[in-house]
């Protein structure tokens, strides 16, 4: 039993030692829309909403879901969906003023992009009474990832992962 035990630890050893932590393999991005001062008229959404667009129909489409009150209608940032996506990041209804989407970090690991984000101020800060939609609408490079996970910058608590077909 000892000499069995003896052998195998060399080997234990070289597996620990030969496993390494991902790489993180850094993305260039654009935001191509943020609402840090407007209320949100597209009221669909009550929790963290995270939709990646891959065509340029569906944006279109969602665009004009997000401006639905406004008149004129904005124009819909230019996208290339032959070599990017948009993905649409948004936490939903708040009902405190001042709230954004702060602290944007992305990249892959593991085949999977990556996007941390904070709420600032925190959800629990006290502030002034108003109903808030906030979003970021992201231009990112198309085949370098097969899902997307959004994540919490502070405790990497995972709020919604994606999977691309």
């Amino acid at each position: 039993m000892k000499r069995r035990l003896i052998l195998l630890l060399p080997v234990i050893l070289l597996v620990v030692y030969d496993a390494k932590v991902p790489e993180k393999e850094t993305v260039s991005y654009t935001i191509l829309e943020s609402n840090d001062v407007e209320p949100l008229h597209y009221i669909g959404y009550k929790g963290p909403k995270l939709e990646i667009l891959s065509d340029n129909k569906r944006y279109r489409i969602f665009y004009l879901r997000l401006h639905i009150d406004e008149f004129p209608k904005p124009q819909a940032p230019s996208v290339d969906f032959t070599k990017n996506r948009v993905l649409f990041i948004s936490f939903g209804k708040s009902r405190t003023s001042v709230y954004s989407i702060k602290r944007l970090n992305i990249y892959i690991q593991n085949n999977i992009l990556i996007v941390k984000t904070d709420l600032s101020p925190s959800e629990y800060d006290f502030l002034s009474p108003v109903i808030t939609h906030h979003y970021l609408l992201i231009l990112l490079p198309k085949d370098m990832y097969k899902g997307v996970e959004w994540r919490n910058s502070r405790e990497g608590r995972l709020w919604k992962t994606v999977w691309i077909n």
